[in-house]
C-alpha cells in the first residue's frame, strides 16, 4: 500500500528561543532545516569549537579527510546540499517499495541499521522496505557529511540518521527508536565517553578517552570534525574553554543496538539558556566507540 503523506509534527525538546540563544552563544545560527533556512550549523564567531577537516572512521563511518584539531573559532559547518534530496528520494522510493531506486541511492560500502539488525549493501534495501513505509515529520537537519530528520513509521516515531557522500549516495543509514529515559541505564564505556566532556583534569579526560574511544575514531558535530583520541581531546578542552562553568549532562541513557549508539543531552550554565541536543554513532566489537556524530537543538517542523 501506497503512502506518500507528508505530516506536520512539531519537536517536543527545548523551547525555540532557547536553542536559538545557545546556539548563538556557541557561534552558531539557529537551526531551522536544509530548505534554504539557517540549519543546524550556520556562520560560526569565534567562540566555535573544533575545525571542519578530520577523517574517516572505522565501521563505515566514513569522513572528507584532515587532521585533529584543538579548536579555535572554526566556522561551522553549512547545511549540506545532498542531504534533503537523498532523503526525499529514499522516502519515495519506500512509499513505491521500489527496492531497485533504494539499491541505487546507497553507496558500495552502505549498511543499514535499526532494532532488527545491521544489513550490508547487497540486503540494505530488503531491510529497508520490510519496516514499512516512512512519513517524514520534520526538516532534514544536517552539517558535514552527516544528517538526521524525524520519521514516522508503523505509527512509530523514530530518527533516521546518515551519512551521504560527494557522489550524493548514502554510506549509512541508522534508524533509532528514542533511547530509554534512565540514564543509569548506560553502558559503562558510554558513560565514560559523556565523563570525560565534564572532566577538567588533562590526565583524567585521557584516561576515559582511553576507555571508550577507538583508535582513529572520528567526532563530528556542526562546529567540529576530528579524529582519533588527541582530536576529541583538544575538542573538549575548547568546549570548556569556552564556556567555563556549563555541564554537559545525559538527558536520556543510552539506545545500544547491533553497534549503533544514540542518546540525548543537555548543555546547562555558563550563562547561557538549555541547549538540548542528541548523539548518535556506532562501537566496534570490543565496545570502543568508532564515530560519535552530535545535532544541537530541536528538529523543525516540515
Amino acid at each position: 500500500m501506497k503512502n506518500k503523506q507528508r505530516s506536520l509534527w512539531f519537536w517536543t525538546g527545548c523551547s525555540r528561543a532557547a536553542a536559538m540563544g545557545a546556539l548563538t552563544l556557541l557561534g552558531l545560527q539557529p537551526a531551522c532545516g536544509d530548505d534554504g533556512d539557517a540549519s543546524g550549523a550556520g556562520a560560526a564567531s569565534g567562540t566555535s569549537v573544533g575545525t571542519a577537516g578530520g577523517g574517516g572512521a572505522p565501521d563505515g563511518a566514513g569522513g572528507s579527510g584532515g587532521s585533529a584539531a584543538q579548536g579555535g573559532g572554526a566556522p561551522a559547518s553549512e547545511p549540506n546540499p545532498l542531504a534533503a534530496p537523498l532523503v526525499d528520494s529514499l522516502t519515495r522510493a519506500l512509499s513505491d517499495g521500489d527496492e531497485a531506486t533504494l539499491a541505487a541511492h546507497l553507496g558500495p560500502n552502505a549498511f543499514y541499521v535499526d532494532a532488527e539488525g545491521r544489513s550490508d549493501a547487497a540486503d540494505a534495501p530488503r531491510a529497508l522496505i520490510d519496516g514499512g513505509p516512512w512519513i517524514i515529520e520534520s526538516r532534514v537537519d544536517s552539517h558535514h557529511d552527516v544528517f538526521r530528520v524525524q520519521v514516522r513509521r508503523n505509527d512509530e516515531m523514530s530518527v533516521l540518521f546518515g551519512a551521504v557522500g560527494d557522489d550524493g549516495l548514502a554510506s549509512w543509514l541508522a534508524l533509532a527508536a528514542p533511547p530509554p529515559s534512565d540514564p543509569a541505564s548506560t553502558s559503562p564505556g558510554i558513560r565514560a565517553y559523556q565523563q570525560a566532556w565534564m572532566e577538567g583534569e588533562e590526565e583524567e579526560r585521557a584516561a576515559l578517552i582511553e576507555q571508550c574511544w577507538a583508535d582513529g575514531a572520528r567526532y563530528v558535530d556542526p562546529t567540529a570534525d576530528v579524529t582519533g583520541r588527541p582530536g576529541l581531546e583538544g575538542t573538549i578542552a575548547a568546549f570548556q574553554s569556552a564556556l567555563p562553568g556549563a555541564t554537559l549532562v545525559p538527558t536520556s541513557g543510552a539506545l545500544e543496538a547491533h553497534g549503533l549508539v544514540h542518546f540525548l543531552w543537555r548543555i546547562e550554565g555558563a550563562g547561557m539558556p538549555p541547549l538540548d541536543g542528541m548523539d548518535v554513532g556506532f562501537v566496534d566489537g570490543a565496545g570502543a566507540l568508532t564515530l560519535i556524530a552530535g545535532f544541537f537543538g530541536p528538529l523543525s517542523p516540515p
